[in-house]
């Protein structure tokens, strides 16, 4: 058995189909922890649960973030393995039972599933997430075929929290998720966090789930679009031997970027951003060596 946590952060229509799935789709007894993060729509979860499963909601207000929000419901979930499900997402029939499957391996600590787009359903979301050469963290397979997926378990670089299924004790081990993260690129700090700690992880693309995408949290812009800018930064220099290969890169497609929000009118937000990344990155460090500690690098900030 495991369980499910749903942040949530407005709730409403697409967070009850979020839960509907589970109850329509879930094994017997399956534990569904929804977290309240502020003041969201729960309106009619509890009458769609039946007493074949058990649901806690954890509330969170005022609002402290999708990270914190996590942490809060790892906090109370009572079984090994446990899936982040983002609550503009829902499952398949039998989307648990690959997964199950691939958790038998000892040596794995996350398991990406396949994610489609709703809108229209045979494109993919993603299969895990990777660096790409250009310097940029992307989702594998985006905007492809679902039949262009290989059919088997194999290595990614990271599993997203959109649907990820993770091993309670490997995120235990790592102290969970980095609040100062707040929400994006936060789960590729876990996923690279996981590697580190020697733990593997893995796409299996027979497990699938529909993503709206983009609609948790709604659209990048002012601060949401600071804390892409600064989070996506932070990934690369808290691990430049995990994405050393797209150094070069980075510049060249941060440049592009800031082009692109020029256009938009909000170039502003993005380098700010990059600014505060690079400004509490090296604040860290030094606090970091006044330490001579060493094993708490790159664990967080």
């Amino acid at each position: 058995m495991f369980s499910v946590v749903i942040p949530t952060c407005f709730g409403g229509k697409l967070l009850r189909r979020c839960f509907r799935s589970l109850v329509e789709n879930g094994p017997k007894g399956l534990q569904i922890i929804i977290v309240a993060d502020g003041n969201p729509d729960l309106t009619g979860i509890s009458e769609e649960c039946s007493s074949a499963y058990s649901l806690e909601v954890v509330r969170v207000n005022p609002s402290q973030g999708f990270c914190h929000a996590v942490n809060r419901g790892l906090a109370k979930v009572r079984h090994d393995w446990v899936q982040l499900l983002n609550d503009d997402a829902f499952v398949k029939p039998g989307w648990f039972l690959p997964l199950l499957d691939a958790a038998k391996d000892r040596r794995i600590a996350a398991v990406a599933p396949l994610i489609l787009h709703d809108k229209p359903g045979d494109l993919v979301d993603s299969a895990g997430d990777t660096v790409h050469i250009w310097g940029r963290i992307r989702k594998r397979y985006r905007g492809k075929k679902a039949i262009q997926v290989p059919k088997r378990i194999h290595p990614v670089l990271a599993c997203g929290g959109c649907a990820g299924f993770f091993r309670v004790s490997a995120l235990s081990q790592i102290g969970g998720w980095d609040e100062n993260f707040i929400a994006y690129f936060d789960d590729i700090d876990v996923s690279l966090r996981l590697r580190e700690a020697g733990w593997e992880i893995v796409c299996q693309p027979e497990a699938v789930v529909v993503h709206s995408g983009g609609q948790s949290y709604g659209p990048p812009k002012g601060h949401l679009l600071q804390l892409q800018a600064r989070n996506e930064e932070w990934i690369f220099l808290r691990y430049p031997s995990n994405v050393s290969m797209a150094e070069w890169s980075r510049f060249l497609w941060n440049g592009i970027r800031l082009v692109l929000q020029l256009a938009r009118g909000s170039a502003g937000d993005f380098v700010q951003g990059k600014r505060e990344a690079h400004k509490q990155f090296s604040s860290e460090m030094i606090k970091k060596s006044k330490l001579f500690n060493r094993r708490l690098w790159p664990w967080g900030i």
